[in-house]
């Protein structure tokens, strides 16, 4: 029986993105916590079950228990960023904005500057990256041996629509979000 994942929900209704180099930040940040994160929140709890059953099916396999202790730690750690961003670094984007749209004074944040908060959390994105990296390592770049167990072809599958949505949402905040909030908040309008 083949069951929908949550990455072909996500797929299936997906319309192209719009530009977000130009998209206003509130768009572009409710973009990353409903698709990206969202998509987090379902696919690592199903990952880290379904792997953590298939392991007990087959302890003696090579790499589950591995691949269960890598998806552990992703999930962990991913579980903490989001919350970091949706409570602490997301809202005091958005505050920033606009507070610049309305010519308003920006008040101290006792979480330090954007740009210190966009710092931090691209180090946490760099850890996921290398889990990640684990993960390809561990799977053969989500490639299954001829002779290897029935569903694994699913599981590698589903561990590299991850890699893909993980890749998407690191460089939607790395190389979009984060760059816009902190010329933003140093006063520097982009040129599109």
């Amino acid at each position: 029986m083949i069951t929908e994942t949550a990455m072909d929900r996500h797929n299936k209704h997906q319309i192209p993105d719009p530009d977000w180099n130009a998209a206003p930040l509130r768009s572009l940040i409710k973009h990353i916590v409903e698709t990206h994160h969202a998509y987090l929140q379902t696919e690592l709890p199903a990952l880290e079950k379904s792997i953590g059953r298939d392991g007990r099916l087959a302890s003696d396999g090579p790499i589950l228990p591995d691949l269960y202790r890598a998806i552990r730690h992703l999930k962990r750690d991913l579980e903490l960023q989001m919350r970091k961003e949706e409570t602490i670094l997301f809202p005091a984007i958005l505050e920033l904005d606009t507070t610049v749209a309305t010519g308003a004074q920006g008040e101290y944040s006792e979480f330090g500057s954007v740009a210190n908060l966009s710092r931090v959390t691209a180090q946490d994105h760099d850890k996921a990256a290398r889990t990640m990296h684990e993960i390809r390592e561990l799977t053969n770049n989500y490639t299954c041996a001829k002779d290897g167990e029935p569903g694994m072809a699913a599981l590698f599958g589903r561990l590299a629509a991850l890699a893909a949505d993980l890749h998407r949402h690191i460089h939607l905040e790395k190389n979009i979000l984060f760059p816009r909030a902190i010329d933003l908040e140093r006063g520097k309008s982009r040129c599109q």
